[in-house]
């Protein structure tokens, strides 16, 4: 064991890093109790609303489940960070020829050639460690509560890929699995279906805002908590390819 408890795996043919999950809630960054703090001050103000508004004449509830509901949403994806950084691990597993990212069961979630890497560091901003490669985004990983941590993993893995690759293993294996074939292109009749689908889809819940606001509520706070994870699957962030 080593600084921060990251255990180092050193062997000839292998260099692996683990960095245990975030030691407890008060580990947790600044920005996660900025966030809390911007929630618990929005759900003051909705209840303060609410309580200076009274109850509605018509016994509608729509005007106060609508604004709940905000607020449940945006709790459930602060503590779900939370939940996430304190029960992340992340193994950083370094070979002759491949830099994997393994979880708990060490099953690699994302992998670059080390050829094509380009630059491994520690975001001076954020304190995250950078790993940029050939053709690829950049990639940004949470290491630790302390940009020092990210800095001692950089220098750690820029030391090991500093040396050099046994001549038996000189040849890089092939790209594991079948290839994928490039996808393609949207036909004009697949636009025009998937554009009808949408104003179908907008107009319905407009007539539903007006009909039962629960209701609207309801689908628009689901819609919402589902975008959350595919936003971040589909990669919504600015992406920087290094070639």
């Amino acid at each position: 064991m080593t600084n921060w408890g990251i255990e180092i795996r050193d062997t000839p043919d292998r260099f692996q890093m683990t960095i245990p999950p975030v030691g407890g809630v008060a580990a947790l960054p600044s920005t996660y109790w900025v966030a809390v703090a911007g929630w618990l001050a929005f759900a003051g103000l909705i209840v303060a609303t609410i309580v200076m508004a009274g109850p509605d004449k018509d016994g509608d509830v729509g005007g106060v489940i609508a604004p709940f509901a905000q607020v449940a949403v945006i709790g459930v994806i602060i503590f779900w960070m939370a939940w996430y950084r304190l029960h992340r691990q992340l193994t950083i597993d370094l070979s002759d020829h491949w830099l994997s990212l393994l979880n708990r069961d060490c099953e690699p979630t994302r992998r670059w050639r080390r050829a094509d890497l380009i630059e491994i560091k520690a975001n001076s901003i954020n304190g995250k460690l950078v790993i940029r490669a050939q053709g690829q985004e950049m990639r940004e990983l949470f290491i630790g509560p302390e940009r020092d941590m990210a800095v001692f993993v950089a220098d750690r893995l820029r030391a090991a890929l500093g040396r050099p690759i046994p001549a038996a293993t000189a040849t890089p294996p092939a790209e594991p699995g079948p290839a994928r074939p490039p996808a393609a292109p949207l036909s004009a009749g697949q636009l025009t279906i998937g554009m009808g689908l949408a104003t179908i889809a907008t107009i319905t819940l407009i007539g539903l805002a007006f009909a039962s606001p629960t209701l609207a509520c309801v689908l628009i706070g689901g819609g919402v908590v589902a975008a959350v994870p595919l936003g971040i699957y589909l990669g919504t962030q600015k992406k920087d390819i290094w070639v």
